[in-house]
């Protein structure tokens, strides 16, 4: 039997993460919305919270590092993944050095977000199991930024998907 994935949306009704939420749906993920760190914090003291976390970069009590933190508190492991309104590099790196799993920014393309998504429930779901069996639960791997193309530009794909550009 395959096990329901969850996503918690911290975000204060931002139209970018509603377009999150209908894609995560289409993608057979069950969705809840909290609009403050500190109802994040009550979904992840759940004994089984859900999988992942998309976080906003700003909050009503805090901003996405505070969720990343709170992530790391929760009863099982959580990824994390910061979804920002647009790109900022400065952004990207510290989100990553801090903790999150991945940093988004919309348009939301179905194939990447499909490969993001895959990827963090994997990890996520390794990362259970081990911690289920008493094994050491790894950090997750820092990711590299991505090199800039031709013309100068980052891609806006996330770092997670980098393999899969030419």
């Amino acid at each position: 039997m395959k096990k329901e994935i969850g996503a918690l949306l911290v975000h204060d009704q931002a139209e970018h993460m509603r377009a999150l939420a209908a894609m995560l749906r289409h993608q057979d993920i069950r969705v809840h919305h909290v609009r403050t760190c500190q109802a994040a914090a009550l979904e992840l003291e759940h004994a089984d919270p859900p999988q992942l976390v998309f976080t906003d970069t700003h909050l009503l009590d805090g901003k996405w590092l505070d969720i990343v933190l709170l992530a790391e508190g929760a009863s099982q492991p959580v990824n994390v993944i910061v979804v920002a309104r647009f790109m900022d590099e400065k952004l990207y790196v510290e989100a990553l050095e801090e903790g999150a799993f991945d940093f988004i920014v919309p348009p939301f393309a179905s194939v990447d977000l499909a490969h993001v998504v895959r990827c963090a429930v994997d990890n996520v779901l390794d990362r259970r199991a081990a911690a289920l069996h008493g094994l050491p639960v790894s950090p997750q791997p820092l990711i590299a930024p991505l090199p800039l193309r031709s013309g100068g530009e980052r891609s806006r794909v996330s770092a997670k998907t980098s393999d899969l550009l030419p």
